[in-house]
């Protein structure tokens, strides 16, 4: 089926086709909790009007890491695990390290990796814009041709790629609306569709946050 797109700016429509080309049913492709690990726990940051909530933090929040493709080897194996340690100079806080052990080497279609939370309440978001922040580097340079980061509401799909990281934490943000219509909140770390991973290495996400305003 044919689709026409307008194009508002690249980098977010890139982002964007590649999402929802996931999230359609890829002939031949399963989608399943990778195998060798299902999910882990990192916590998310929720400030609402200025001022952390308690409340409405998620402190514990529960990260789903989900693979689609053709066959059971064609996706990166990519391990990960929740640490504590330095972040920017400062005092020890979380991150969460992925450990690429295996490279996709070639484009494949149908190939998806990716690790996600679902925020079902969406009482402290209606009607508010949404602020997601995160930190991400690598312990050494490594290009990705389809990474990004991005947020879903069950509708649409806002996101940023990131094509290269290094030994230099890279800020990362994107914002969207949140509305009445709006089923779920989804923050997802993709790290590979259809794409490469330039190197094994280990890539490190911190300071996860969702900006309520």
């Amino acid at each position: 089926m044919i689709k026409r797109i307008i194009i508002i700016g690249l980098s977010t429509l890139v982002v964007t086709v590649a999402v929802l080309l996931a999230l359609l049913n890829f002939s031949g492709t399963t989608e399943r909790l990778a195998p060798w690990q299902k999910k882990v726990t990192f916590p998310i940051k929720v400030v609402i009007d200025g001022a952390p909530s308690k409340q409405h933090g998620l402190p514990n929040a529960v990260w789903n890491i989900f693979i689609s493709n053709n066959k059971e080897d064609a996706a990166p194996i990519i391990t990960v695990k929740a640490s504590r340690g330095v972040v920017d100079e400062g005092p020890e806080k979380p991150f969460c390290e992925f450990d690429v052990i295996k490279l996709v080497g070639r484009p494949l279609i149908g190939t998806d990796w990716r690790m996600g939370h679902v925020i079902k309440d969406l009482s402290p978001y209606r009607d508010k814009t949404v602020i997601l922040r995160m930190k991400l580097k690598a312990d050494k340079p490594v290009d990705f041709s389809s990474a990004s980061v991005y947020l879903y509401d069950g509708a649409s799909v806002k996101g940023v790629s990131v094509k290269h990281l290094d030994q230099s934490w890279k800020q990362i943000s994107l914002k969207v609306p949140v509305s009445q219509a709006s089923k779920v909140l989804e923050v997802w770390l993709r790290l590979a569709i259809h794409g490469t991973i330039s190197t094994k290495a280990k890539i490190y996400m911190a300071d996860v946050e969702l900006d309520v305003k």
